[in-house]
C-alpha cells in the first residue's frame, strides 16, 4: 500500500479559510476552502502537478511545481484569488527547490541537473541571485579528471500505448554496431521517480564506473511513478 501524507494544510488570517492541496481533478494542486461553507477554489489548475507547497504570504501562495515537464522542477508564485498564471521564481531546466525566509523576501534555492551538481543560491523575493553559496566547482572538475560521460534522456511507448520516460549513459567509445553488455537499473514505487534532471549523487558515480568498464546503463520510469497525474500513479492497482 502507498499512502500520500503531507501537512500542506495553511490556516488563513481571517480564520474562515485555508489551504489544502489535493489531486481530485487528476494533478496534484492547491486549493482554497471556506471552513463553514465546505466550498473549495483552485488556485492552480492544469495537466501538471504541484510537487512542494512552499506557503502563504500577503496573499500570495508559493510552491514547486513540474509544469515544464515531469522530469524537472520549478518554483512559483501566484496570488491567492487573482486569475493571474503562476509567476517562475526560478526555472532553469532541471530541479529547483527553495526555502524561504518568514518574510518571503529572500529564498535559498538549490539547483542541479543530472549532468551537473548542486548550486545553492540566496536570491531575493523576485527570483534574482543575490550570492552564490556553493558553486560545486572542485566536484565538477572530478567529474572531468574521472571521464563522467554525458546522460541522454528518451521516452518510447510501451505495447499498451503508455509513454515512459527514461535515460541511458554510454561508453565514451561505443561505436555503431558494436555490441556492450546493458544494465537495467530500476525502481518504480507508487509515486517514486528515478528518471528526473537532477543530480544522482552516489548512484552516478557506480554507473559512471559500469560505463568506463563498457557497460550501457538505462534507468526507466515504470507505470505508477510520480509527477504525471493520479491515472499514472495508480495505473498499476490491482494489476
Amino acid at each position: 500500500y502507498n499512502i500520500d501524507v503531507h501537512d500542506n494544510l495553511t490556516f488563513l488570517p481571517n480564520g474562515k479559510e485555508f489551504i489544502w492541496t489535493s489531486e481530485k481533478t487528476g494533478y496534484n494542486h492547491v486549493y482554497l476552502y471556506d471552513m463553514k461553507k465546505g466550498m473549495s477554489s483552485q488556485i492552480t489548475s492544469g495537466d501538471w502537478e504541484v510537487t512542494n507547497f512552499y506557503g502563504l504570504h500577503d496573499g500570495q501562495v508559493y510552491f514547486q511545481a513540474a509544469k515544464n515537464s515531469p522530469m524537472r522542477r520549478e518554483v512559483y508564485v501566484k496570488s491567492l484569488k487573482g486569475r493571474d498564471l503562476p509567476r517562475p521564481l526560478a526555472a532553469e531546466a532541471g530541479v529547483s527547490s527553495a526555502q524561504f525566509s518568514d518574510t518571503y523576501d529572500y529564498f535559498v534555492l538549490t539547483h542541479s541537473t543530472i549532468n551537473s551538481p548542486s548550486t545553492v543560491t540566496v536570491m531575493d523575493g523576485k527570483g534574482s541571485s543575490v550570492r552564490q553559496i556553493v558553486d560545486n566547482m572542485k566536484l565538477q572538475q572530478k567529474m572531468k579528471t574521472y571521464g563522467y560521460q554525458p546522460v541522454e534522456f528518451f521516452d518510447f511507448k510501451t505495447e499498451e500505448g503508455t509513454t515512459l520516460n527514461g535515460y541511458m549513459i554510454k561508453p565514451g567509445n561505443m561505436r555503431d554496431g558494436q555490441e556492450h553488455p546493458l544494465l537495467m537499473h530500476v525502481y518504480g514505487g507508487p509515486g517514486s521517480q528515478q528518471v528526473m534532471d537532477n543530480w544522482r549523487g552516489q548512484n552516478m558515480a557506480w554507473f559512471q564506473m559500469l560505463v568506463q568498464r563498457g557497460f550501457v546503463v538505462a534507468v526507466v520510469d515504470n507505470r505508477g511513478t510520480g509527477a504525471r497525474g493520479e491515472a499514472m500513479k495508480k495505473q498499476t492497482y490491482l494489476t
